[in-house]
């Protein structure tokens, strides 16, 4: 196994060094093969976040795809179907693929977005395409036509966790907050920084497991280096105070597993309490202002039978602690709700 850990190395480091060089149908083959590489080795191969990098910024740079990632939509059917989403570079709608509900991500590209339409898709496609979790929401394909393109997902049918919530004010929310937990564990183990997380990014399937979704902003983090995006900062209440003003916390300005987890710390307010962080704060410059200076949220009233227990509430705060370093892991995370959850494992089943 070591031995085929190395070989996998070698061929990034390889690949990397050599792609710039390389005409179109040589990129071509290169992309099919980093392709078959990583649907055929493990998750936790050290060298899988290296090749997925690689064959990111190749297609970013090159407009391929591989073979295998392409799927054919009905256009007309999908054109006439209904929204369920609206984002800043396109419309999300229900369609049907191979018998199957599914969500559509229509992306459409135009000259003012250029760039982060490029970065965007490419990013959000290879994360989802070679994630296997069941805490993470499930690519199914990808549909190009002309200057548009159709990403194909799993359909989630209870939304997003906000919205869930407040049909099902009942529902376990350590279990859910657990879950978040262990699909960022996951992300974060195989050096994938989600850049935004939060509830609109949490949706709840049939069976009322939470799957994070939405990976516009995710970036690839591992052996020190990083993929830096100054254009999308994420959204500012669930931003991390080095985020905000990296100059002031000898930070650089870029989303990290850190950052990840102090967002964690606002969803879960957002899911003890129903409400946005900083709902009071009447402009986001106060909210900025509030979070670097040390503000917080406060602690919510509610019952203590939804599962805001004084354990919670302090891994809360360790979560979102102003000194980066001093948060925890998402194992330590997920340890402790798991725990948690025991005291409450019956609570709110839906």
């Amino acid at each position: 196994m070591r031995e085929a850990d190395a070989t996998f190395q070698h061929v990034a480091t390889f690949i990397d060094t050599i792609q710039y060089g390389l005409n179109l149908v040589c990129l071509n083959c290169v992309v099919s093969l980093l392709d078959k590489i990583l649907a055929f080795i493990e998750d936790g191969n050290p060298s899988r976040p290296q090749l997925c990098d690689i064959l990111c910024k190749i297609c970013q740079r090159t407009d391929l795809l591989p073979s295998s990632c392409i799927v054919s939509l009905d256009l007309c059917d999908i054109a006439s179907s209904k929204v369920v989403g609206q984002g800043g570079f396109g419309a999300v709608r229900l369609g049907n693929f191979e018998g199957d509900n599914v969500a559509v991500k229509h992306l459409v590209r135009n000259k003012s977005t250029e760039i982060t339409w490029h970065k965007y898709i490419y990013r959000e496609l290879f994360i989802l395409r070679y994630s296997r979790h069941p805490n993470v929401v499930s690519f199914r394909g990808v549909h190009i036509h002309a200057s548009d393109v159709y990403i194909v997902y799993d359909w989630i049918a209870q939304g997003n966790i906000n919205d869930y919530l407040k049909k099902h004010e009942a529902a376990n929310r350590v279990k859910l907050l657990r879950d978040v937990a262990a699909g960022m564990r996951y992300l974060h183990e195989h050096d994938v920084v989600h850049g935004d997380l939060k509830g609109a990014n949490i949706l709840i399937d049939d069976k009322g497991n939470a799957r994070i979704a939405d990976f516009g902003l995710a970036t690839f983090h591992y052996d020190g280096k990083v993929e830096t995006n100054t254009r999308l900062l994420g959204t500012t209440q669930w931003m991390a105070p080095e985020l905000l003003i990296p100059e002031k916390f000898a930070a650089r300005n870029v989303r990290t597993r850190c950052s990840d987890v102090y967002a964690f710390a606002m969803t879960a307010i957002e899911v003890f309490s129903l409400d946005t962080p900083f709902a009071d704060a009447e402009t986001l410059g106060t909210v900025i202002w509030r979070v670097c200076h040390g503000g917080r949220p406060s602690r919510p009233n509610i019952d203590p039978e939804i599962g805001l227990s004084d354990t919670i509430w302090e891994l809360i705060e360790r979560c979102w602690h102003h000194d980066f370093r001093q948060r925890p892991a998402f194992d330590e995370i997920w340890l402790c709700l798991e725990s948690e959850l025991a005291k409450f494992p019956n609570t709110g089943s839906v």
